[in-house]
């Protein structure tokens, strides 16, 4: 799993490469965990390059979703690969 960073403005677009699944997801999990106790409050995750998302990247996704929405913040999944938008859907 390869994660990036790139900012525009007060978004925070983090780009995961690679497959989201039990090994990785602490990886994307500290990531957005930082984002966010760095005060970035506006989150989107562009999935374009991420083969595979199991149940636990699920979790992480939906655990960053409930703590930015509870400070009134936005998280989103952007440009998902069809295997992500199908296990999403």
């Amino acid at each position: 799993m390869e994660i990036s960073r790139q900012s525009s403005g007060d978004l925070v677009v983090l780009q995961l490469a690679g497959r989201l699944d039990a090994n990785w997801c602490n990886h994307v999990e500290s990531a957005l965990a930082t984002a966010v106790r760095e005060g970035e409050h506006r989150l989107h995750l562009d999935m374009n390059a991420v083969s595979y998302i199991s149940s636990a990247g699920i979790r992480v996704l939906l655990a960053c979703y409930k703590q930015l929405r509870a400070i009134n913040g936005l998280f989103g999944v952007v440009r998902p690969s069809d295997a992500v938008r199908s296990v999403l859907e």
